[in-house]
């Protein structure tokens, strides 16, 4: 039975489908930044998504991490005031990323025309793909290296930690971590943007490159975000193109590949600790597959990352009783993620650290707040008025810091970006970004011979 509480979420959901809608509707038709585009397209996949599935089923169970107990499961009856908190923060946030694109337009460098009418030469962009590829190779490689991961006496689930912490390993070592990560979106936006400029002979070619790479890049990185991200990021060209029969290929793809994402977020604790034989393993996943088979909509909550609603709904009732508002600290990563904790033992940690230390009492596992969730546990009611300067602090910073890349790339690692500022740490994007735009500089510097500083060339006359 339908309840006040449940009419009303329906009600303001379908209220923020339809404003983003428009919001999106508008920014194509001003040509506007890729960036904004991205973070709508991230705000549907991981906010109103889940809040669809609230409003269908009156319940947000927290997925395959039932082992956080303290977390809460979403009731659509009980739980009305922190999901009318969430569409009140997307509204405002809509508003900002409207404003923002209705009055930046003509002063955008980068504009939608741009990417579908700008021919480049297809030999020039085949070489900065193949480079941006070795590149990534080479990341990887060498992180899998330095964890010695090919002696068998370790393995992703215990090195990753490590190779991300500046207390369990070098300033070098980290370095190189997010190294590794930013030149996988840079190559990936390089891959989907030949494939817009129809570098390769045809649209499935294309789909087995990318379905190989990615495959490769999830079992190395243990994490599937970047395949939602360069998912929606070819769902969107889709659209623009108006390739309908290569949509209804993906279309029928999208189900599988989220249960197999399902199955493998599940398992991979166990496949990568080497704490199970084979067999084991073999056994663990056909339990795991079983159960995702006969759960449509656990696959879908998993498949849009839903366990970070969870998070903002338990946030907001245990900031301040079981994490105090940070007021801000979590936002100053950039500016002292490098220090060591041998020379500043008491510095921050980075917020999913915080939320995981605070729910399971292990700080290794990283629990994701998202923007909204961030902005709730740091200024609380005041992230409605806190919100708007975040994002036009990352649009203009982020935006700055790429634009030395080639136009068309640059569009679309601009929009991965923009997806990825609607689920990361909001402190970490910025580190994120800072550390892609040297890399795009020394690419540019080996492609190229001249040298950019922070997207602007420099001239030594």
């Amino acid at each position: 039975m339908m309840t006040i509480e449940w009419l009303l979420t329906v009600t303001s959901t379908l209220f923020i489908v339809l404003l983003y809608i428009f919001i999106i509707r508008s920014l194509l038709a001003a040509n506007s930044n890729l960036f904004l585009i991205g973070s709508c397209f991230g705000i549907l996949f991981f906010y109103v998504t889940p809040l669809i599935i609230l409003s269908i089923t009156g319940r947000f169970e927290k997925g395959i991490f039932l082992s956080v107990v303290d977390l809460k499961d979403i009731d659509i009856t009980e739980d009305i005031v922190p999901v009318l908190i969430m569409h009140g923060l997307l509204v405002v946030l809509g508003i900002t990323i409207y404003l923002i694109g209705i009055f930046s337009r003509n002063a955008n460098a980068i504009q939608r025309n741009e990417i579908i009418d700008f021919k480049k030469d297809k030999k020039r962009l085949i070489k900065l793909i193949i480079i941006l590829g070795g590149f990534y190779v080479l990341f990887v490689a060498r992180d899998l290296i330095s964890n010695n991961i090919f002696s068998g006496d370790a393995h992703w689930y215990e090195s990753r930690h490590d190779s991300m912490s500046v207390e369990n390993g070098s300033i070098i070592n980290v370095i190189f971590t997010y190294l590794r990560n930013n030149s996988r979106l840079v190559f990936f936006a390089a891959l989907i943007y030949g494939w817009y400029q129809k570098v390769y002979k045809n649209d499935y070619i294309f789909l087995v490159v990318y379905l190989v790479s990615i495959g490769l890049d999830i079992y190395v990185s243990g994490n599937r975000f970047i395949l939602a991200a360069t998912g929606i990021l070819i769902a969107y060209i889709l659209i623009l193109k108006k390739k309908y029969v290569f949509i209804t290929v993906c279309s029928f793809l999208a189900y599988p590949i989220a249960w197999l994402g399902t199955v493998f977020m599940s398992v991979r604790g166990v496949m990568y600790s080497q704490a199970s034989t084979f067999g084991e393993l073999i056994t663990l996943f056909k339990e795991k597959g079983a159960e995702a088979n006969d759960q449509f909509i656990f696959v879908l909550i998993n498949m849009v990352e839903g366990i970070n609603f969870n998070t903002y709904v338990s946030l907001y009732y245990n900031a301040p009783k079981k994490i105090p508002f940070l007021l801000g600290e979590t936002f100053i990563t950039p500016l002292v993620f490098w220090i060591p904790r041998s020379v500043w033992e008491n510095k921050p940690p980075r917020v999913g650290q915080i939320i995981g230390e605070a729910y399971v009492g292990n700080p290794d596992l990283s629990l994701v707040a998202t923007f909204l969730g961030e902005s709730w546990l740091n200024f609380g009611y005041v992230s409605f008025i806190i919100i708007p300067f975040l994002f036009i602090i990352a649009f203009k910073f982020i935006n700055a810091a790429v634009r030395h890349m080639e136009p068309g790339i640059r569009s679309f690692i601009l929009f991965l970006l923009g997806f990825t500022l609607m689920r990361a740490s909001y402190g970490s994007v910025f580190v994120d970004v800072f550390v892609m735009s040297m890399y795009i500089s020394l690419v540019l510097l080996i492609i190229q011979k001249k040298i950019y500083l922070f997207g602007r060339q420099v001239s030594f006359k």
